[in-house]
C-alpha cells in the first residue's frame, strides 16, 4: 500500500532540528513489554516475591484490565521497596538482553539526531550508535539539569532525552501518577526543558497510541505549549479516525497520520513498517534545493525560534517597570548635546540601530533587554515569509558564556537549519549582547573580546546591536549612543507601595532611592512584609533573599541549611577570577563536603532558582548582585583575619560592586576605616560607597568634603577631574560651615553651575546678583546649574531681573540656549508675573525681539499664551511662525513632553505645509500629534497635490500608518533631489536615515554635489558601517576633495563644518574601503594633513599595532595642541591603544607637567586606559 505524506512532514524531518519522540510502543518490537505488559508483570512478581496477597494481586488485574494503568502502577510501586522496584527492573530490562529490530533501523535511517523518549531502555541510543557507524547519542535524563540546559540550545545535537528516566538509574523512572507529580514539581527542569523541545523543533511521535497512559501524561505539556498557529508536530499512530485528526490538530497543533492494523496477526502493526520504508524512500527522493534564498524549513526553524523566545520569557512570570533614560549620541555636533534628552528604554530600542545600554546593578537591564527580544519575536513569529525584513529575528546572548567566538556564540543561539553567515551578512537580526561586564576575566583583559567585537561588527555591519553593561569601561571602544538607565521614579514607587497597604507617612527619601532600583524593589515586594519601611536596607532585602530560600528548603525538604554561608567562598573564587559561572563539580564538592547529599541538594536549589545552568554545561547564581553578597560575606570573614586581602582589590575595579556590599556589612567604625583608605585612591568610588552605607556617618562625610576641597585647590587639577568633582559638590556639600571655602568657585567655568546650586541650597541670597551675572555669561549649555540655582532660590524678583538682561541680546542663534535656560527659570513662577510684560514685547516691530519672546514663552500652556500663538501663525515672517511652531511642539522640553494643539492651530500648520522655508517643522508637529484625523487628512492630500515640497512633508506625516507609500515618496525626491527639499526631507529622515542606507549611500557619487552634500550631512550623527553600499572609488574621490578644501582658510561656517565634521564622520563610516589606505597615510612622516587625518581615523577600530613608533611619538606631542574646531582626537587614540605598562612610562609622568592642556589631555588618556584593564591607576 502507499501512504500519502504532507510536504510539510518531508520538510521538518529534512531539518536539521527535527525531533523523534519515541513511545514504548516501539521498543515491544524488539520484546519490551508494553505499559499493559510491564504492570501484569510487576504484579506477578510481587506474587512471586511474597509481597502482596491473593487479594491484593486480584485487586490490581482487575484495575489493569480495566485500563486504570496509572492507578494500577501506583498500587503495585505503594507495595514495593525501593530495592524490591530496582530488582523488578533488572528483571524486565536488563535481564532480556533487548536487541534492536528493524524498525530501530528504519527510524535511525530517517536521519535525525535528536530524540525524546518516554521509554526506560537503551534501545533507540544502541540503534542510533549500530546504524551510525559508531557515532553515539548523548544520553540526557531527568535528573541532569546541567544536561538538560545545554540541550535546550537550538543548536544542540545528538542527544536522547528522556523525561520518564532511565533503566540505569532506577531512582529517576517515572511510572506512577505520584512519580508524575514528583517530576512537576521537584524536577522543574525536566518540564523546562520538555516544554522547550516541544516549541523549538518539529516533532515527530513514533510508538504512541493517543489512549497510552504515557501519551496521557505529556499531552498537557503538548498543549501548553500549543498557543495556535502553523506548528510542525506530526505523530504516526494506528487506526485514526478524520474527526480524532481534526481534534488533535486543532486543539494540540499535532498532524496524525495513521495506518492500518493488521487484525489477527502477529504483526498487528506490521503496517507502521510499510510506512516507515516508504517515508524514507520519500525523504531520499526529495531534491535538495540549491537556491539561495531561504529554505522553507529554515523560516519554519526561526518561527520555531521565536516561539521559543516568547515562551521563555513569558514562562519567568517577570516584574516589568516602565523604564526611562537618558540618550546622548557622542558623535553629535548640534546644539541638541547639551540637552538632556529623556527617553522611554522601548523607544530608544526601536529608534537605535547601534546602542549601549548603560545601567548600574539591578537597574534593570537584563531583564528589558530579554523583553524587547520577546517582542520582536512576538511581531515576527507570525509574519515570517519570502520577504525577510532587515532586525526581524533576535538573538539575546550573555556574555558570561563568551568563549573566545562572539560568532559561536551566536550561532549556538540559533537553529542549526539556518546559514548563519548569509543571514548575518544579510542583517537579518537584532543582536542583543548582554553584560559585557560579565565577560571572563581573560577575554576582558587582553582585549580578546574587544576585538572580535569589532571584528564582528566590521563583519557584519548590516544587524542591528545593542549592547548592555555597568560601565562605559567595558565598552569604551565602541562609538555608540548610550541609553543610561534613570532609576525608578519616586512617585512610581509611592503610588505601587500604597497599592500594596503600606503607610507612607513616615518613608523617607533615602528608603525610596533604594527601592528606585528595580533589583531591590522586587526583593522589596517579594520579602519585606512585617518589616519597618525606614530599617530596610539593600543589605536587608538580599539577607531577606537568602533566609527564603533557606525557610523554602526546610519547609519542602526538611533539610536545613545556610545558602549564605555555604555558597560565600564559591562567590568569592568567581569574583576573584573574574567569572559568573563555575563547573557543577565544584558546587557539588562544597555540597558534599558540608554533610548534604550533593546531587540531592544540587537539584533543589536548581529547581529554587538559586542555581541556573548556563546551557554551557556550567551553572551560576540566581543574579550577578547576590553573586556578589556572596563574595563580600567570604570577603568580611578573609578582612576579620587579615585587612590586608583589601589592598590589591581597592585598584580593581571588577571588584567594586562587591566591595560596596561589603562595606555594608561592616559595623560603623570598621566601614569608616575602609572607606577612608578608599578615599586616599579615588573620591568618586569612596562617595558611592558611602552613599550607599547602611548609616550615614558625620566624620566620615567630612573626610569626603576635606579630601574635595583639597582636590580642587590643586593648581595642578585638570579640566577633567574638575569637571567630575563638580558633581560631587552638588551631592555631598550641604554643610553652610563650607559656603566661604566653595564661594570662590562660583565664576569658575567648569564648577561655578554646580557651586550655584549648592549655594542656592545653603539660602545665600546675597549671591544671587552673581549666579544672574554667571548665567549670562556661561548659561549657553541646557540645563545650566546657574538655572537651576536661580529657581532653587525661588524668589520672583529675578523676573525684571532676567527680563531687562535678555533685551540686551543683540543675536539670537549664538545665544539660543540661555534663552531656553530663561524660559525655563520662567515656567517656574505663576504666569501673571512674566506673561504679560513677554506679550508685550510681541508687539515690537522688530522680529528679534518676537522670537525671544516666544521663546520665553515655550512651556507655558495658559490659554491666554496658546491664543497668541495661534494668532502669530498668521505672521507674515516665516521665523516667527517657526519659532511658534517649535514651541507648541514642545521640542525642547526633556520631561512628559505635551504637544499643544487645538484645530485652528492644526488648520494653520495644514496650510503652511507648502511653505518653502519652513513646511517641513510645521510637518514635524502634525507629525508629533499622532492624530489619525491628521494622518487621514494628509493622505488625502498626498496623492492629489503636485507640490513636490507639500508631498514630502505630506509623506513625513503618514509615514508611521502608511510606510511604503511615504518611504518611496521620499527616496523618489532624494534621488531627483533639489536644494529646495532639503529641510523637508531632513526631517523625514534624520532619526532614522541609517535604515535606508542601501538605498541612499549608493546616491552618492562624483557628480551630484549638492545631493552628496545633504546626504553626508545627514548620516553625520550614524554609526553604522556603510562600506557595502558605496565603491570604493567614491570613497575615494570623497577623500581627495577633503584633502584639497581643509587647506582653504576662508570656509563660512556651514562650510567648516561640513569639511572638518561631516566629510570625515562619513568617511569613517566607510572603514572597509579606507582604513588601511589613511592609516598609511598617518603613517608617512612626509603626509602633510596628518593631524587633520585623526579626525576620521579617531572612529575606527585601533590597536597599537596599527601605528608606528614614531606615530605614536608624534600623537604624543598632538596631546599639547587645543583645537576649537573638534576635539583633540590623539588623546582619544592615545587612550585607545594603551595599556598599564604605556599609561606608568609615558602617561603618569605627564601630570605634573606646567602644561594644564597636556596634563588634561593625559588624565583623559589614561581614564580610557583605566576602563579598559578595568584598574585604577591614577589618584581621582
Amino acid at each position: 500500500m502507499t501512504h500519502q505524506f504532507p510536504e510539510s512532514l518531508i520538510e521538518s524531518i529534512k531539518s536539521k532540528e527535527c525531533t523523534l519522540f519515541i513511545g514504548s510502543g516501539i521498543s515491544t518490537w524488539s520484546g519490551a513489554p508494553s505499559w499493559y505488559k510491564l504492570l501484569l508483570s510487576y504484579s506477578k512478581f510481587l506474587e512471586q516475591k511474597g509481597i502482596c496477597n491473593d487479594k491484593e494481586k486480584d485487586e490490581i488485574l482487575n484495575v489493569i484490565n480495566k485500563g486504570d494503568l496509572l492507578i494500577a502502577a501506583s498500587y503495585c510501586k505503594s507495595l514495593s521497596t525501593d530495592a524490591d522496584f530496582s530488582e523488578f527492573i533488572k528483571e524486565e530490562f536488563f535481564d532480556r538482553n533487548l536487541k534492536s529490530h528493524k524498525i530501530h533501523e528504519l527510524i535511525i535511517s530517517l536521519g535525525s539526531d535528536c530524540y525524546i523518549t518516554t521509554n526506560y531502555d537503551s534501545l533507540i541510543e544502541n540503534s542510533y550508535q549500530e546504524f551510525r557507524n559508531g557515532l553515539m547519542l548523548r544520553r540526557v535524563n531527568n535528573d541532569q539539569p546541567i544536561e538538560q540546559a545545554s540541550i535546550q540550545k537550538h543548536s544542540s545535537s545528538k542527544f536522547i532525552f528522556k523525561p520518564h528516566g532511565d533503566m540505569h538509574n532506577v531512582d529517576s523512572i517515572i511510572l506512577t501518577q505520584e512519580d508524575y507529580r514528583r517530576v512537576r514539581y521537584n524536577m522543574e527542569s525536566t518540564i523546562d526543558t520538555l516544554k522547550h523541545l516541544l516549541i523549538q523543533r518539529p516533532i515527530l511521535y513514533l510508538g504512541f497510541g493517543l489512549t497510552d497512559p504515557t501519551f496521557i501524561l505529556i499531552k498537557d505539556f503538548i498543549a501548553e505549549t500549543y498557543k495556535g498557529g502553523n506548528r510542525q508536530h506530526f505523530a504516526i499512530m494506528p487506526d485514526v479516525t478524520d474527526l480524532e485528526k481534526k481534534f488533535w490538530h486543532k486543539n494540540y497543533g499535532i498532524s496524525l497520520i495513521s495506518y492500518a492494523t493488521i487484525q489477527d496477526s502477529e504483526q498487528k502493526h506490521g503496517n507502521l513498517l510499510v510506512l516507515l520504508e516508504e517515508l524514507n524512500k520519500k525523504l531520499i527522493d526529495k531534491k535538495e534545493t540549491t537556491d539561495f534564498k531561504l529554505s522553507n524549513s529554515s523560516k519554519l526553524a526561526l518561527l520555531r525560534y521565536c516561539d521559543t523566545l516568547l515562551y521563555s520569557f513569558q514562562s519567568k512570570n517577570i516584574n516589568l517597570f516602565n523604564l526611562d533614560g537618558i540618550i546622548s549620541n557622542p558623535n553629535t555636533k548640534s546644539k541638541e548635546q547639551h540637552r538632556q534628552k529623556i527617553s522611554s528604554i522601548k523607544q530608544v530600542f526601536h529608534t537605535y540601530n547601534k546602542l549601549i545600554i548603560l545601567g548600574e546593578p539591578g537597574s534593570g537591564k537584563s531583564t528589558s533587554l530579554e523583553y524587547f527580544s520577546s517582542q520582536i519575536a512576538l511581531k515576527s513569529k507570525d509574519v515570517i515569509d519570502d520577504d525577510f525584513s532587515e532586525h526581524s529575528i533576535p538573538i539575546f546572548i550573555q556574555c558570561k558564556e563568551y568563549k573566545g567566538s562572539l560568532f559561536d556564540l551566536i550561532s549556538s543561539s540559533l537553529p542549526i537549519t539556518v546559514d548563519k553567515e548569509i543571514t548575518l551578512k544579510n542583517g537579518l537580526y537584532t543582536i542583543i549582547i548582554d553584560a559585557v561586564n560579565e565577560i571572563p576575566k581573560e577575554y576582558h583583559e587582553t582585549k580578546y573580546f574587544e576585538q572580535d567585537l569589532k571584528d564582528f561588527i566590521e563583519k557584519y555591519p548590516k544587524n542591528k546591536l545593542h549592547v548592555s553593561t555597568r560601565s562605559l569601561n567595558y565598552v569604551s571602544f565602541l562609538d555608540f549612543p548610550v541609553f543610561e538607565i534613570k532609576r525608578l521614579n519616586h512617585d512610581f514607587v509611592k503610588k505601587t507601595l500604597e497599592e500594596q497597604q503600606y503607610n507612607l507617612d513616615t518613608v523617607s527619601n533615602r528608603f525610596l532611592n533604594y527601592l528606585s532600583s528595580p533589583f531591590f524593589f522586587k526583593l522589596f515586594l517579594d520579602y519585606s512584609s512585617n518589616i519597618d519601611l525606614n530599617k530596610i536596607t539593600p543589605k536587608l532585602l538580599i539577607t531577606k533573599y537568602f533566609l527564603s530560600v533557606n525557610e523554602s528548603i526546610q519547609n519542602d525538604y526538611g533539610i536545613k541549611i545556610d545558602v549564605l554561608d555555604l555558597f560565600s567562598s564559591i562567590g568569592y573564587k568567581l569574583t576573584n577570577s573574574g567569572e559568573i559561572n563555575i563547573d557543577p563539580v565544584h558546587l557539588k564538592k562544597k555540597i558534599e563536603s558540608s554533610g548534604f547529599k550533593n546531587n540531592e541538594i544540587f537539584n533543589i536549589l536548581i529547581s529554587k532558582k538559586f542555581l541556573l545552568p548556563d546551557g554551557e554545561g556550567k551553572i551560576g547564581f540566581v543574579h550577578q548582585t547576590i553573586l556578589e553578597f556572596l563574595s563580600a560575606f567570604h570577603l568580611k570573614k578573609l578582612y576579620s583575619k587579615d585587612e590586608t586581602v583589601l589592598d590589591e582589590k581597592i585598584i580593581d575595579s571588577r571588584w567594586d560592586e562587591t566591595i560596596m556590599l561589603f562595606v555594608s556589612l561592616l559595623n560603623e567604625s570598621n566601614a569608616k576605616g575602609v572607606i577612608e583608605k578608599i578615599v586616599e585612591k579615588d573620591i568618586f568610588y569612596a562617595y558611592s560607597i558611602y552613599d550607599f552605607a547602611s548609616y550615614k556617618n558625620i566624620s566620615l562625610k567630612h573626610i569626603l568634603i576635606e579630601q574635595l576641597l583639597m582636590r580642587l585647590n590643586n593648581s595642578k587639577i585638570t579640566h577633567r577631574k574638575k569637571y567630575r568633582l563638580g558633581w560631587l559638590i552638588r551631592n555631598i556639600i550641604s554643610d553652610k560651615k563650607y559656603l566661604k571655602s566653595i564661594i570662590k568657585f562660583l565664576e569658575d567655568d567648569v564648577i561655578g553651575p554646580e557651586v550655584a546650586i549648592f549655594i542656592a541650597k545653603a539660602n545665600h541670597k546675597e549671591s544671587l546678583p552673581k549666579i544672574i551675572e554667571c548665567l549670562f555669561k556661561n548659561g549657553n549649555s541646557f540645563p545650566s546649574g546657574y538655572a537651576k540655582a536661580i529657581i532653587e532660590f525661588n524668589d520672583d524678583s529675578v523676573i525684571d531681573s532676567l527680563l531687562t538682561s535678555i533685551n540686551k541680546i543683540d543675536e539670537i542663534d549664538s545665544n539660543e540656549l540661555l534663552i531656553d535656560n530663561i524660559s525655563t527659570i520662567l515656567n517656574h513662577f505663576e504666569s501673571d508675573l512674566y506673561v504679560p510684560q513677554i506679550l508685550k514685547a510681541l508687539e515690537s516691530d522688530k522680529v528679534k525681539d518676537k522670537i525671544i519672546a516666544v521663546k520665553l514663552l515655550e512651556g507655558n500652556r495658559s490659554s491666554e499664551v496658546i491664543h497668541v500663538f495661534s494668532n502669530l501663525l498668521d505672521e507674515s515672517n516665516d521665523d516667527v511662525k517657526k519659532e511658534v511652531i517649535y514651541s507648541l511642539q514642545g521640542r525642547f522640553w526633556p520631561i512628559e513632553k505635551e504637544i499643544i494643539s487645538t484645530q485652528e492651530i492644526i488648520d494653520k500648520s495644514f496650510k503652511n505645509l507648502g511653505n518653502n522655508n519652513i513646511g517641513s517643522y510645521f510637518s514635524s508637529y502634525l507629525k508629533d500629534l499622532k492624530s489619525d484625523s491628521v494622518i487621514e487628512r494628509a493622505y488625502q492630500l498626498v496623492s492629489t497635490t503636485q507640490n513636490s515640497l507639500l508631498k514630502i512633508n505630506l509623506a513625513n506625516i503618514i509615514i508611521d500608518k502608511y510606510h511604503e507609500l511615504s518611504i518611496k515618496i521620499i527616496l523618489e525626491h532624494l534621488t531627483n533631489f533639489k536644494e529646495e527639499y532639503h529641510s523637508a526631507l531632513h526631517q523625514c529622515l534624520f532619526l532614522n536615515i541609517s535604515d535606508y542606507s542601501i538605498e541612499i549611500i549608493p546616491l552618492v557619487n562624483k557628480t551630484n554635489q549638492i545631493r552628496n552634500r545633504f546626504i553626508i550631512e545627514s548620516f553625520s550623527n550614524e554609526s553604522d558601517e556603510i562600506s557595502d553600499f558605496i565603491n570604493y572609488e567614491t570613497c575615494l574621490f570623497l577623500f581627495k576633495s577633503w584633502e584639497n578644501k581643509i587647506q582653504e582658510n576662508n570656509l563660512n561656517e556651514e562650510d567648516v563644518f561640513y569639511w572638518h565634521y561631516s566629510i570625515p564622520r562619513f568617511l569613517s563610516l566607510c572603514s572597509k574601503h579606507m582604513k588601511t589606505l589613511l592609516l598609511n597615510k598617518l603613517n608617512n612622516k612626509d603626509y602633510s594633513n596628518k593631524y587633520q587625518l585623526l579626525s576620521i581615523i579617531n572612529h575606527f577600530e585601533l590597536k597599537k599595532q596599527d601605528f608606528t613608533e614614531q606615530t605614536i611619538n608624534w600623537l604624543f606631542d598632538k596631546m599639547t595642541k587645543e583645537k576649537d574646531d573638534y576635539n583633540n582626537f590623539a588623546t582619544t587614540i592615545i587612550g585607545s591603544i594603551g595599556d598599564e605598562e604605556f599609561a606608568e612610562k609615558k602617561l603618569k609622568p605627564l601630570l605634573d607637567s606646567e602644561n594644564a592642556v597636556l596634563r588634561n589631555n593625559a588624565y583623559i588618556a589614561i581614564e580610557k586606559i583605566e576602563g579598559s584593564i578595568n584598574k585604577r591607576l591614577i589618584i581621582k
